[in-house]
């Protein structure tokens, strides 16, 4: 989600914006080398280098099941956004000089509720599973 949140603000010109989510994407570990909050367990790093890297990404020529869920999961929540931000575009009462930070606002408070979100854990017969409550 955040790396959505990331690549719209960066969408809209709001670097700033966008390289402080990354912040929160990818940190720094006590050698002062960058790492990913999040990891994977895939074989090819595709979360890695397709959702949560920021700027260029490589081509992939082929995608297994997990990649494509990831992707699709990517995909569906930057249609959500996408459609947030659609929604201030169309909406006539708001001045077009004033549509810019309408849509800055809407991604900082999606970004904020997504921060916000408090996990709960859960047992099920396979393993953990996080369960993340509004």
């Amino acid at each position: 989600m955040l790396a959505a949140i990331r690549d719209a603000l960066d969408d809209l010109g709001f670097t700033a914006l966008a390289t402080a989510v990354q912040k929160l994407i990818e940190r720094e570990d006590i050698n002062s080398d960058l790492r990913f909050v999040l990891d994977s367990e895939t074989p090819y790093p595709f979360l890695q280098e397709h959702v949560q890297k920021f700027g260029e990404k490589e081509k992939v020529k082929e995608l297994g099941p997990e990649q494509e869920a990831i992707g699709a999961a990517y995909n569906f929540l930057r249609q959500k956004i996408d459609s947030t931000l659609t929604s201030v575009d169309t909406d006539t009462t708001i001045a077009e000089e004033k549509k810019k930070e309408q849509k800055r606002a809407k991604l900082t408070n999606i970004r904020d509720r997504v921060l916000r979100l408090q996990p709960i854990f859960g047992r099920t017969r396979s393993g953990r599973r996080r369960v993340f409550d509004f």
